[in-house]
């Protein structure tokens, strides 16, 4: 199918209307990648969802400064208003129990906490199969 201005015009107003990329082609009766080939459609598409973003922002922000609770929930969620930023820094297990520590303190969202623990917990692991490595072949060399 070729893509005309209609066609990108109606790319626009899906993406403008909040549909991700693969509704629209669908939406469009085109193949994906004649939709990604495109570069005047994808400018489209992206000129309009920064749009969207940029109307959502200013009714979030203008319905937050008139109390909307749920507007203001949501931007401190998303803006992270009331998290603290955890650094880890993953050197050996002593800094890896340490930042456990902090994660298991900081003021972060369960779920934060537990992929970020996640990460600690494998490095731990890592590094001990490391370590192990590192002994057998110590081993091995001495009973040669």
């Amino acid at each position: 199918m070729k893509i005309t201005k209609q066609l990108i015009k109606k790319a626009y107003d899906l993406a403008k209307a909040g549909f991700n990329n693969k509704t629209i082609y669908e939406s469009l009766d085109i193949s994906k990648s004649a939709f990604y080939n495109n570069k005047d459609l994808m400018d489209s598409i992206k000129k309009a969802k920064a749009e969207l973003r940029e109307e959502v922002s200013t009714s979030l922000l203008t319905n937050a400064k008139t109390g909307d609770t749920t507007s203001l929930i949501f931007l401190a969620k998303r803006l992270n208003l009331f998290s603290e930023d955890v650094q880890i820094k993953l050197t050996n297990p002593k800094s890896a129990l340490k930042s456990l520590e902090e994660v298991a303190n900081a003021n972060i969202s369960l779920e934060h906490k537990n992929s970020l623990k996640s990460i600690i917990s494998d490095y731990i692991k890592a590094y001990e199969v490391s370590e192990l490595e590192e002994r057998i072949s110590k081993l091995e060399e001495l009973q040669q």
